[in-house]
């Protein structure tokens, strides 16, 4: 029950900063998995004015807390900037289906009759945001550049989207606290002047409480394989959902393992992530499954830290259940999980904008996968890596065939 002591508490803490309410992709995850009335009024506040000391929330490993970057911290990071987003992915646009209408509504945009379909690298803001039926967030998207998109407006999955100023990830890195989640939550609806009471809260917090359990036990599903087990996991007769998703649409599901030679055959620097299914039992205290839900390459830097390539998953939202994996772990993962040699990875709050991945491997041949980030290949060296400059690279490893593609140096001028 909430004491009279830690409502003065409360009330000395908390100051009047008219901001925009942000949680992180994992809480508001969270907040749809709970099924009571407070948890979607919090999720309607996602990006709403609202006086609160405590903003930029986002989930911690203990089941009754969260973590925050207070208030005035953040608007000294954020004094004097607009936080605007870049597009990573041009195809995770909203289309203008019926069925997509109460996505609409909700965003108060209207239907309209041609789709805005931003390419990449695009830069506006975001107006709104809103859950999906399926765990989707989606952001009412305005580009902001000079010329004739300017002004424009279109619904996105915010997966396509990164902070364009990178600065902007500060807030989510920076001056973070601890705090149980339910002295929050209260301090939030008071803030929002959301009708509640004692009962509500405590219904909410318990299964707030359930639901991270829930992720914490899900990690438990969770493997890392290397050599020949690599080549098992990649084929789609051991995918559960088949056909689903990124995971049963990738264009490596159902190749010759020959075309995957430098998987096996480099355990030391590439091994695979595999989320395995709900159908598998504990055997000697290790869960295991004959079907997986999802899977992504991990690989060993030269710099010596480990990266987790593009996650392919049956469900998308087991794309945010990967990185809170490779966070645990201390793994950097690919923030947009799109094909590119240009992209940002981040570990949990910490971001790096667009870094050079070398990898060095021992063994290869004359047939390669199709890799979506580390596509350049030095076949004197062995670099491999998402900067073909870098590495003097001559191979580009982007075709769906075994092939690849030669790299010829620019002819020296005269």
């Amino acid at each position: 029950m909430f004491n009279y002591s830690d409502y003065i508490l409360e009330r000395k803490l908390e100051k009047l900063f008219e901001a925009k309410i942000s949680f992180s992709k994992s809480f508001f995850s969270a907040l749809n998995s709970i099924s009571t009335p407070l948890a979607k009024k919090l999720m309607d506040l996602q990006t709403k004015d609202v006086d609160i000391q405590y903003n930029y929330i986002d989930i911690s490993p203990e089941n009754d807390s969260v973590s925050f970057t207070p208030e005035r911290k953040a608007q000294e990071i954020l004094a004097g900037k607009e936080e605007l987003y870049i597009v990573t992915d041009n195809g995770r646009y909203l289309t203008n289906s019926e069925r997509n209408q109460h996505i609409y509504d909700r965003l108060n945009f209207e239907r309209p009759q041609s789709v805005y379909q931003p390419e990449v690298d695009t830069v506006g803001k975001i107006l709104g945001e809103t859950v999906g039926t399926t765990g989707k967030i989606y952001c009412l998207f305005e580009c902001t550049e000079e010329g004739g998109n300017k002004g424009k407006k279109t619904i996105i999955n915010k997966e396509a989207l990164e902070f364009y100023d990178s600065s902007l990830d500060k807030v989510w890195s920076t001056n973070r606290n601890k705090i149980k989640i339910g002295r929050i939550v209260r301090a939030i609806v008071r803030a929002a002047n959301i009708e509640t009471n004692d009962a509500e809260i405590e219904k909410f917090v318990n299964q707030y409480k359930s639901t991270i359990d829930v992720i914490n036990d899900a990690f438990n599903r969770f493997d890392v394989v290397k050599s020949f087990d690599v080549l098992h996991w990649y084929h789609y007769d051991n995918y559960t959902f088949e056909g689903k998703g990124t995971l049963g649409n990738s264009c490596m599901a159902d190749v010759p393992d020959t075309y995957l030679y430098i998987y096996r055959a480099n355990p030391d620097v590439c091994n695979l992530v595999i989320l395995y299914d709900n159908s598998g039992k504990v055997t000697d205290g290790k869960y295991k499954s004959n079907k997986i839900v999802g899977r992504a390459l991990l690989w060993t830097t030269r710099d010596g830290y480990k990266f987790v390539d593009r996650i392919y998953t049956a469900n998308d939202s087991d794309v945010d259940l990967f990185k809170k994996f490779a966070e645990r772990n201390g793994w950097w993962t690919k923030r947009g999980q799109n094909s590119g040699s240009s992209f940002s990875i981040e570990k949990g709050s910490e971001v790096k904008s667009v870094p050079t991945i070398i990898v060095d491997l021992q063994k290869w041949d004359d047939e390669f996968p199709y890799l979506d980030s580390l596509m350049y290949f030095n076949t004197e060296t062995g670099e491999l890596s998402n900067n073909a400059e870098v590495v003097k690279a001559n191979y580009c490893l982007q075709s769906t065939s075994g092939g690849y593609d030669e790299i010829y140096p620019d002819d020296d001028e005269d």
